[in-house]
């Protein structure tokens, strides 16, 4: 044996129990060709029972018989090499790791010792000093082998469990970031409806007065509507009285249409008589010229005639004088017609004229008539909507009055809510807090992934003191700010060397909207100082935006860690 089994004074311990030296050439001599016969059965044995999961695959079993051969002939030699027991350690070490329990462990060299020492009795029955300093050296190099592993088992089993204990802490941590990336969506609405309850409490009863006047004002408008609605149901009666009066004219302008187109029917008649006249009188001045012709003939005749035609002399003269007479009066009374045509031609001119104006008259006045009903429907709808604006009126004045009353209680409203948003606020407060403290127990220094999710909760609690000293509820200057390189983050940022995790998408994701933050929270708070509310507002929802992008990527970051992890695990 060598140095090395001292180094473990369990092992010291055993070994004090030898009555004799070690003999390690009587176990090469006759157990090393035994080896792979003794392995074949024991694997053999082992293929039935459960534990043979834990050896899967057709090439797996070939290769530990290999390795078990040459790692007992290592422990068979004269010294075990500092090799062999490292070697001990990291079948230990993978033991753990597969999960094979230290009872199957412990019973495998149980097995062992079972087929070994008879084989050993049988080679030196003859001699049982051989003997027994041959079984004491398989006995102490195997439990020098099992006690190493073992030792290295419990080693690997406390390192896993400080390393579930540390994962274990780390996603409970990570679960803990995640409670608070939670609180993370809600700080800024939660600040802007403080501030804007607050506003409306204060502007309630600003408004609430501005409605009380209204409601007077209301009232004012109903009484005014009210006499407009009389005056207008005044209009629409006279506009009323006037379209009857238009069409009582309409009516009589009819009339006098109907006696102008019969005087002129009249007139034309009459004018057809003095034509007949005329025609007559034609005639009768025939017959007088004829008659005076007659007369002359007979005054001709009677002078031939001598004294007996005197007497016919007389009547022929007499004849003459009548038919002269006839045809003055003729003469006369053709002047007259003439002088009548003439006028009843001027009465027939004027009568087309009158009958004209008539008309456009008529015209005029069912022109007027319609616009009369027009003007007459409008006044008429006018005064009904005054009369409904009158009701309503009517009702918004006891609308108005429920509303001002509504926005007092609105305005109390608000102030009751103004006050829960405050508790709620010191609330979230006190639980950030407890966070911040749960999650620095937690906390594994060492651990990327465990880095990832305190830089959530270091960014929260850092938001939220910025959007709270915009709020007037603490007093963070934006000097005291650190930058995106001096922060938590910052730090471990510019200390990752590992390329792997410098070449994640998600680690050079973070840079930008890191510095954003830093960047719009110095911005906030220096425009909260110059009373600068529009600046502020839009930093704040800079600072918030780039937020989500911070938390999401550190989610993402904190993944790939694991993932990367589990790739390193299987390799191993």
């Amino acid at each position: 044996m060598t140095a090395e089994i001292g180094r473990d004074e369990s092992i010291e311990f055993m070994r004090m129990g030898l009555s004799s030296p070690e003999r390690p050439e009587e176990l090469r001599k006759h157990l090393v060709k035994e080896i792979p016969s003794l392995l074949d059965e024991f694997y053999g044995q082992l293929q039935n029972m459960s534990v043979a999961e834990k050896f899967p695959g057709n090439n797996v079993v070939p290769r530990l018989k290999d390795a078990q051969l040459e790692h007992w002939k290592t422990f068979f030699a004269d010294e075990v090499s500092p090799d062999a027991f490292a070697k001990s350690r990291h079948i230990g070490e993978i033991h753990q790791r597969i999960g094979l329990t230290p009872a199957w462990y412990v019973s495998a060299y149980g097995w062992l010792l079972l087929k070994t020492i008879p084989l050993m009795t049988q080679h030196h029955r003859m001699s049982r000093g051989n003997l027994n300093a041959a079984l004491s050296t398989l006995v102490l190099r195997l439990f020098t082998d099992m006690a190493t592993s073992l030792t290295s088992y419990e080693e690997a089993s406390v390192e896993q469990a400080v390393s579930s204990l540390k994962e274990a802490n780390t996603e409970n941590l990570g679960k803990l970031a995640q409670a608070v990336a939670e609180i993370n969506n809600i700080i800024l609405q939660l600040a802007f409806l403080q501030r804007n309850s607050n506003d409306v409490a204060t502007n309630g009863q600003t408004i609430s007065s501005a409605a009380a006047e209204l409601v007077a004002s209301v009232e004012e408008i109903a009484r005014n509507s009210e006499s407009a609605s009389g005056e207008a149901g005044e209009a629409n009666q006279s506009v009323s009285s006037g379209r009857s009066a238009i069409e009582q004219m309409s009516s009589t302008i009819g009339n006098i249409a109907s006696a102008v187109e019969e005087t002129s029917r009249n007139v034309d008649e009459l004018a057809e008589a003095s034509d007949q006249i005329g025609q007559i009188l034609s005639v009768i001045e025939g017959i007088a010229a004829q008659t005076n012709l007659l007369a002359l003939n007979a005054t001709i005749e009677s002078a031939r005639a001598g004294e007996a035609g005197k007497g016919f002399a007389v009547v022929a003269s007499e004849v003459k004088n009548l038919a002269n007479q006839t045809a003055r009066s003729t003469e006369d009374i053709a002047h007259r017609i003439a002088a009548l045509r003439e006028g009843m031609s001027t009465i027939q001119k004027t009568m087309q004229a009158s009958t004209s104006a008539v008309n456009e008259g008529e015209e005029a006045i069912s022109h007027a008539a319609g616009q009369m009903g027009q003007i007459a429907d409008q006044v008429s709808s006018v005064s009904n909507r005054m009369m409904e604006i009158s009701g309503i009126l009517g009702q918004q004045k006891g609308a108005s009055s429920e509303i001002a009353s509504s926005i007092g209680n609105v305005a109390d409203i608000a102030g009751e809510s103004d006050r829960l948003v405050q508790t709620i606020s010191k609330n979230m407060h006190r639980s950030t807090s407890q966070f911040s403290q749960n999650a620095r127990d937690m906390f594994d220094a060492d651990s990327d992934i465990a880095l990832c999710y305190m830089a959530k909760i270091d960014h929260v609690l850092f938001k939220q003191r910025v959007v709270d000293t915009c709020m007037g509820a603490d007093n963070w200057k934006s000097s005291e700010v650190p930058d995106h390189h001096t922060c938590r983050l910052g730090k471990w940022y510019d200390g990752i060397k590992d390329p792997t995790v410098r070449g994640m998408p998600a680690f050079t994701s973070l840079v930008e909207p890191h510095k954003i933050v830093h960047a719009s929270a110095k911005t906030a708070l220096d425009a909260a100082v110059r009373n600068d509310p529009d600046t502020m507002s839009r930093a704040l929802r800079e600072l918030d935006d780039a937020s989500v992008h911070v938390l999401k990527g550190l989610d993402e970051l904190s993944m790939a860690i694991k993932e990367s992890h589990k790739s390193q695990s299987k390799v191993a």
